[in-house]
C-alpha cells in the first residue's frame, strides 16, 4: 500500500508535530502554529469517501496498532472497505490551502522565541527546543502564541549543538555539540511544569548525530559512532533500580567485525544499522534489563545480527539517515528513500530544505515531513500495521502482538 501525502504551501525550514498542533518555523525566522487536528477533520469532512482513511493517516496512527483494534480487523468486511479508502487517499492529491486555514482560525504565525534558524529542534514536555552554534535553548509551548516574544528563549548550554532528541523513556534530552562530544540533560519536574536540569557530558568523542536506543543513546560524527549504553541496575542505598552509566561500546562490538572507514552508522530503539558501499548491515541491541550490580559490562549489552542486506539505493553519498516504525530513511543530495518495514521501498525526488521523523510520537510516528523549497509534504505510511513486528528488518518495532 503505497504512502499519503498532503501538501502546505509555504517557504519552511523545520516542523514539529506535538499534541495535535503542527509547529512550522518559517525561512524568514518566523513561527506558524496550525490546528492539526481540526485540519485533518475538515479535510476529512470534506472527503466523505475516505473520510476514515485521512484520519487513521494523519490523526490517529497509532489506532491500527491497538491490538484489540487488529484482532477486529481480521474480519474481512471490515478491513477491506479501510484498505480501499486508504488506497483511494494515496492517489488523491490533497493540499491545504493556506487562506482558507488561516480564515478559519487554524493557522498561527507568531513571533519565534528564538532569534536564529535553529540547526534542530524538539518538542518534548510542553517545551519547545532549539539548538544553534550559540548553544541549547528552550521556550514553553503552553503560551499562546501572542505572548511568544521573538528571542525570549532561556538558555541552557553555551556549547555549538548540533542535533538534540528527546527520550521515549527515561525523562532526558540528548545533544551533540560535534568536537564538544555528547551531553545529556535531565527534565525534572518543577511545581505543575518541567525544566531542564544541568548537562552532563557522556562522551567527548566527536558527536553530530544521535538517537535513543532505549535507556542508552546511539551518536556518530567524524567517521566513528558508538554506544552509550546505560543499564537499569539496583541502587545499593535504597535497592530500588535506577539508569546507571555502563559504559561505552564501540561498532566492532556491536556488529561483531571492524567497522570499515567512512561507514555511516544509526539507529533507533533496537534497530542499529551501518552502511557501506551499497550494502546495509543490520542488528537487534537487546540489552539484559534489569541486570544485577556484580553483572560484567561486556554481558549488560547483547545484539542479535540480522544479516547484511544489498541496498538498491544508488544516488550517491549518504546525506543523512533515520528510522521509523514504518522504515528506515536514506537521504541523498537530490532524493530520499525510505526502506519500507513490508520489504517495499518509495523514492522522492527533489532537494529537500530538511526531513523529519518523529519516533517518539505516539500519534505521529507514521509520519515522515519532507520539506521543500516551497511547501512541506506531510507523508503517511499505512502499510506497517499488519508487518510481523518481530521479523521486520527495516524500521523499529511496534510494541504489539502478532496476529
Amino acid at each position: 500500500m503505497h504512502s499519503l501525502k498532503v501538501s502546505i504551501p509555504g517557504s519552511f525550514w523545520d516542523s514539529q508535530i506535538y499534541s495535535g498542533e503542527l509547529t512550522v518555523f518559517g525561512s524568514s525566522g518566523e513561527m506558524h502554529r496550525l490546528n492539526w487536528k481540526a485540519m485533518i477533520d475538515e479535510l476529512a469532512e470534506s472527503n466523505q469517501n475516505i473520510r476514515t482513511g485521512l484520519r487513521i493517516a494523519f490523526s490517529d496512527s497509532d489506532l491500527l496498532y491497538n491490538n484489540q483494534v487488529r484482532r477486529i480487523l481480521l474480519d474481512p468486511a471490515i478491513r477491506s472497505p479501510i484498505d480501499a479508502q486508504l488506497r483511494t487517499a494515496g492517489a488523491c492529491n490533497l493540499e491545504f490551502d493556506r487562506q482558507t486555514i488561516a480564515a478559519r482560525l487554524r493557522w498561527q504565525k507568531v513571533p519565534s522565541p528564538f532569534d536564529f534558524l535553529p540547526t534542530d529542534t524538539d518538542i518534548y514536555y510542553n517545551k519547545i527546543f532549539a539548538t544553534g552554534e550559540s548553544g541549547l535553548f528552550s521556550a514553553s509551548r503552553s503560551a499562546g502564541g501572542s505572548s511568544l516574544v521573538e528571542g525570549s528563549a532561556q538558555k541552557h548550554h553555551d556549547a555549538s549543538m548540533f542535533q538534540i532528541k528527546g527520550s521515549p523513556s527515561c525523562t532526558a534530552i540528548a545533544a551533540t555539540a560535534a568536537a564538544d562530544g555528547l551531553f545529556e540533560f535531565p527534565v525534572e519536574k518543577s511545581d505543575q511544569s518541567y525544566r531542564l536540569g544541568t548537562g552532563k557530558r557522556l562522551t567527548d568523542r566527536t558527536c553530530v548525530v544521535c538517537d535513543w536506543t532505549f535507556n542508552s543513546v546511539l551518536g556518530s560524527g567524524d567517521g566513528t559512532a558508538f554506544l552509550a549504553s546505560f543499564v537499569q541496575a539496583p541502587d545499593r542505598l535504597t535497592r530500588k533500580s535506577a539508569r546507571v552509566f555502563s559504559r561505552i561500546v564501540e561498532t566492532a562490538e556491536i556488529f561483531e567485525e571492524l567497522t570499515p572507514a567512512e561507514a555511516t552508522v544509526w539507529g533507533c530503539r533496537e534497530k542499529i544499522y551501518l552502511a557501506k558501499d551499497g550494502f546495509v548491515r543490520i542488528a537487534d541491541y537487546m540489552p539484559q534489563e534489569p541486570v544485577k550490580a556484580n553483572t560484567p559490562a561486556s554481558q549488560r549489552d547483547k545484539f542479535e545480527q540480522r544479516g547484511v542486506h544489498e541496498s538498491s539505493l544508488a544516488d550517491g553519498p549518504i546525506v543523512a539517515t533515520g528510522t521509523a516504525p514504518f522504515g528506515t530513511i536514506f537521504e541523498y543530495p537530490s532524493s530520499l528513500r525510505v526502506e519500507r518495514s513490508d520489504g517495499g521501498s518509495e523514492t522522492f525526488d527533489g532537494e529537500l530544505v530538511h526531513w523529519r521523523v518523529f519516533p517518539r510520537s505516539e500519534h505521529y510516528s507514521n509520519q515522515l515531513h519532507l520539506i521543500y523549497e516551497d511547501r512541506l509534504d506531510v507523508v503517511s505510511f499505512v502499510h506497517d500495521y499488519f508487518v510481523d513486528q518481530r521479523q521486520k528488518l527495516w524500521g523499529f518495532s511496534r510494541g504489539v502482538s502478532n496476529l
